[in-house]
């Protein structure tokens, strides 16, 4: 009965590190398409809880939240993720684009 927790806490343990690689390299890929500065502060209060240190925790929390779990975050595509947080930013800060 041991073998078998131990096999299911490894496997879910796995699980987690594989998403959390997945959530770093989607914050990265869209702080990089999108031109954020990673040591700034701007977004902390927009994307984060306003505990985060700086744009790249604050985004990260944003893209943790929007993937609630391993199985969301394997079938979202980046292009996804970067359509749903351009719309969060514009929604959220009210600064529509000319004619819109």
């Amino acid at each position: 009965m041991k073998h078998i927790d131990i096999d299911r806490a490894f496997k879910t343990r796995l699980i987690e590190q594989i998403r959390q690689r997945k959530l770093k390299n989607l914050t990265s890929s869209l702080m990089a398409m999108l031109q954020i500065n990673p040591h700034g502060k701007e977004l902390v209060c927009v994307c984060g809880t306003g505990t985060e240190r700086d744009n790249t925790e604050a985004i990260y929390r944003w893209v943790e939240l929007e993937t609630c779990c391993a199985s969301c975050t394997k079938a979202l595509t980046f292009k996804q993720l970067q359509r749903s947080f351009v719309r969060f930013l514009i929604d959220t800060t009210g600064q529509y684009p000319e004619g819109i």
